[in-house]
């Protein structure tokens, strides 16, 4: 990939990928527009397209900062400078290089393109939409202006037009990983099932990354397709089997879960625990497996592992003392808990199992006070205020308890006889 052109035919491919080392392609197509920059000034800008297709971040930008005193290519050298910071997902520093470039030059369209992804990635869809619309205005035959266009109208949930503004590349979309997981969220979110399925076909022609495979999978599964979730699923657990990784294993467990294929699910969370010891999410997925299972001992054993692991984590915390308080451990429960409350106070179930391991512990002034907090944020839950009315009522019931010891009434039942009687109205 040493000439320009070669990056130019990558162009080809109907999707960019933001993360993709190639996305500075755009820019070196965006150099043919300019036909009157001659080659020798052009050097630097090739030279920093080359580096960085090829991962030397920091030699790229070396060479496009030498093109920025030359007003012919100034605006090329903005451009890859905010190529460089898309890569580096800066997103800000990008956004920023690429208003200036298109400010010099405002028919740089792959720098608008790029302009369009950064805004996406920073989360702002509206503006990225806006990008994509100028980049095909430029250029209206431009597949990855349009495919980005397409992924800003579904992150504003505006599905079907979408898949309108998708329309007129479909087939090559199909062909791509990240084409097929766009149209399988927009017929998913539709409701188009047979499309939805139909895709899995297409998936397997494709030779997708393994994240996109788990991605396409967790589609499927969001919207019921199992039979199709399955097929993905087994194909990526064969592919990951050859290069076992922790990160892919833990992500193959939860979908597994998700589909409540409990032994496969444990099997995958078991190899990615065997790999990194320190996976906090592994050992929990294994005790929720076995908590499901009724083997609370199991269930604890994991956790107390985990919690070892990571003694600051509050997911891990909340679940030890969630299961210590079902084995009826308390005083091991009630710290773990609060301090699970105290890193996440304003998580509401952690709140809520707190406040239940006091009345257990018989702390009922406490377990009310956690309980009138959630029910300032929720008045009208019915659990809650059930909750709350049955804590009053044991409070009631302990302090009548005490009252009857204090006043020796559980000594005789006489005394109790004499004491209604005497409160009897004389004839």
């Amino acid at each position: 990939m040493g000439r320009c052109g070669d990056h130019v035919e990558f162009l080809r491919h109907p999707v960019w990928r933001p993360r993709s080392s190639l996305c500075c392609s755009m820019f070196c197509f965006a150099l043919l527009v300019l036909a009157n920059v001659s080659i020798a000034q052009l050097n630097h800008i090739e030279m920093a397209a080359n580096l960085l297709s090829k991962g030397q971040i920091g030699q790229a930008e070396v060479e496009a900062r030498q093109a920025l005193g030359k007003p012919s290519t100034r605006a090329l050298a903005l451009a890859m400078l905010g190529t460089i910071r898309l890569q580096e997902g800066k997103y800000g520093e990008s956004i920023g290089f690429l208003k200036r470039a298109l400010a010099v030059n405002p028919q740089l369209f792959g720098a608008q393109t790029n302009l369009g992804n950064a805004y996406l990635l920073q989360g702002q869809p509206d503006l990225a939409r806006r990008s994509f619309q100028q980049a095909l205005s430029i250029e209206p035959g431009n597949l990855n202006a349009r495919f980005g266009w397409a992924q800003a109208e579904a992150s504003l949930h505006n599905y079907r037009q979408s898949l309108e503004v998708a329309d007129p590349i479909v087939p090559q979309l199909s062909e791509s990983d990240e084409g097929i997981l766009l149209l399988a969220t927009d017929y998913g979110e539709l409701g188009r099932m047979e499309e939805l399925k139909s895709l899995v076909v297409n998936w397997r022609m494709s030779t997708p990354s393994d994240e996109s495979s788990l991605e396409f999978a967790n589609i499927l599964i969001k919207y019921r397709a199992v039979l199709e979730a399955k097929e993905v699923l087994e194909g990526e657990e064969t592919r990951i089997a050859a290069h076992p990784s922790s990160t892919l294993g833990l992500k193959l467990g939860e979908a597994y879960l998700s589909l409540r294929v409990f032994d496969r699910a444990e099997q995958n969370f078991q190899r990615a625990l065997d790999l990194d010891p320190a996976c906090g999410p592994c050992g929990r997925n294994l005790a929720a497996i076995a908590e499901r299972q009724g083997n609370t001992e199991k269930a604890l054993a994991y956790l107390v592992k985990a919690k070892q692991q990571a003694p600051e984590d509050p997911e891990t915390l909340f679940e030890f003392g969630k299961v210590c308080l079902q084995r009826n451990l308390l005083d091991d429960a009630l710290p773990a808990l609060a301090k699970a409350v105290s890193l996440k106070p304003d998580h509401d179930p952690y709140v809520y199992v707190l406040a239940s391991a006091n009345v257990a512990k018989g702390n009922l002034p406490k377990a009310s006070s956690l309980l009138k907090g959630l029910q300032q944020r929720h008045p009208q839950d019915a659990v809650l205020n059930y909750a709350l009315g049955a804590v009053y009522y044991l409070t009631l019931v302990l302090r009548m308890t005490r009252l009857a010891r204090r006043i020796g009434l559980s000594r005789s039942f006489e005394t109790w006889s004499r004491a209604i009687r005497s409160m009897r109205p004389r004839t």
